[in-house]
C-alpha cells in the first residue's frame, strides 16, 4: 500500500502491531517519534542479537497509551536476531506498536515482510518503469513469476545452463522487482504470492548455494 507523507507514519502503525515502511535513507536518518524506542545498525552496518534483546527488555510493561518500537534500516538485521524480534512481533502486548523502516523492501528477509502490513512512499518508486535487466533475464524473470511445480524444472536448468550465478541473481532480482511492481499498480495479492519464494531463493544464491539446486527448492 501507498502512503503520502513520512509525517503518516504513527497514524498508520497505530492501527496495527507490525509495519514495515520503506523510505529513502534521508528520511529513515532524520525520523523521529515523540517517546519512540529507537534501534539503528552499529557501526558496522548490523543489527546483532545483543541490540535487539536490549531494544526488546522495554517491552516488559503494561502500557495504557500507544508505545511506538522503530527499527531503523531494519535490511541490517540477519536471520538470527530477526527471529527473536519476532517472537516478541507475532503476539504483541496491548497498545505496543512496531515499526521497521527500510530503504529496500526486497533487501528484508521474507520471514519478516510476510508477517507484516507494508507500505511504500508513493513518490519515492515510479512503478511503471521499465525493470532495469537484460531482455532475457527479464523474459525468464516471467517464466519464474508463473512457474508451476511441472514447469519449474525445466525453467531452472534453462536459468543454470549459462553457469553464470550473476546471471541468475539478475534474473531473480527482476522477478522480485516485477512482482512489488504489478502489486502496487493493480493491489491485487496475487502478485504477492511467490514473492517470499523469491527473497530466500535470492538470499541462498548470494550465498553460493547450489544454483539449480535452490532454483527447483526454494520456488516449491
Amino acid at each position: 500500500m501507498f502512503f503520502d507523507s513520512v509525517a503518516e507514519i504513527p497514524q498508520i502503525a497505530e492501527k496495527i502491531g507490525f509495519s514495515i515502511f520503506e523510505i529513502e535513507k534521508s528520511l529513515i536518518d532524520n525520523f523521529d517519534l515523540k517517546n519512540a524506542r529507537f534501534l539503528s545498525p552499529n557501526e558496522k552496518g548490523k543489527i546483532t542479537v545483543d541490540m535487539v534483546k536490549d531494544f526488546l527488555s522495554a517491552t516488559n510493561t503494561k502500557q495504557t497509551s500507544p508505545v511506538f518500537f522503530v527499527v531503523k534500516k531494519a535490511e541490517a538485521m540477519d536471520v538470527e536476531p530477526a527471529n527473536i524480534m519476532l517472537k516478541t512481533i507475532e503476539e504483541p502486548k496491548e497498545n505496543y506498536h512496531f515499526i521497521f523502516l527500510s530503504e529496500n523492501l526486497s533487501a528484508l528477509l521474507p520471514t519478516v515482510l510476510s508477517r507484516a502490513e507494508v507500505y511504500v512512499l508513493r513518490q519515492k518508486t515510479d512503478f511503471s518503469a521499465p525493470v532495469v535487466a537484460s531482455e532475457e533475464a527479464k523474459a525468464l524473470a516471467k517464466r519464474l513469476i508463473a512457474a508451476t511445480d511441472s514447469t519449474l524444472p525445466a525453467l531452472s536448468r534453462d536459468i543454470a545452463k549459462k553457469k553464470d550465478r550473476l546471471f541468475a541473481l539478475s534474473v531473480v532480482s527482476a522477478a522480485i522487482e516485477m512482482s512489488y511492481k504489478s502489486f502496487f499498480l493493480t493491489k491485487n495479492p496475487k502478485f504477492l504470492q511467490k514473492l517470499p519464494n523469491l527473497l530466500t531463493l535470492h538470499d541462498n544464491l548470494e550465498r553460493n548455494g547450489n544454483l539449480k539446486l535452490h532454483l527447483i527448492a526454494d520456488m516449491l
